[in-house]
């Protein structure tokens, strides 16, 4: 049974990133629709990422190797469509990309501005510590890194 609270810690931050809330619990993380999201300093300060009380969930891989860049600094959040805890099911989900540091939502791109998105993200790259690994085409990759503030507001 998935538990009620998940923790994942960023010790270069010294943060923590915190699932809790669940609608319903499942046998696994990844199936458990969590509704209240977090960053949490050492300290206990908590910053509210995503609050979906009462209106849906979302969850993370069961590995967080998938889950987290390799440097831990962002994570690719399941947001989970349809959730009914009644029945304990949900009807299907799509991929958002947080940033640990930016306490937000954050956008990866190429240099030729195609993003990372639901159909095309692949993994994240064992080279690289926070790029994605994206398709941008029929048997070819790329790699996908962060858009700053400064980044999208140029373009």
């Amino acid at each position: 049974m998935a538990p009620e609270k998940v923790v994942y810690e960023v010790p270069t931050l010294q943060r923590s990133v915190v699932f809790s809330h669940p609608a319903y619990l499942a046998s696994e993380i990844e199936e458990t629709p969590y509704q209240l999201l977090q960053v949490c300093e050492a300290k206990g300060h908590c910053e509210t990422l995503y609050d979906a009380r009462g209106r849906g969930g979302f969850s993370i891989a069961n590995n967080p190797g998938i889950s987290f860049s390799p440097d831990r600094l962002y994570f690719i959040l399941l947001q989970m469509t349809a959730v009914e805890s009644t029945t304990k099911t949900y009807r299907s989900h799509y991929f958002e990309i947080y940033g640990v540091r930016e306490a937000a939502g954050v956008a990866f791109r190429i240099k030729e501005g195609k993003e990372a998105e639901t159909g095309n993200i692949l993994r994240w790259s064992p080279d690289e510590p926070h790029a994605l690994e994206i398709s941008i085409g029929k048997n070819r990759k790329a790699l996908a890194y962060p858009v700053s503030d400064s980044d999208a507001s140029a373009q």
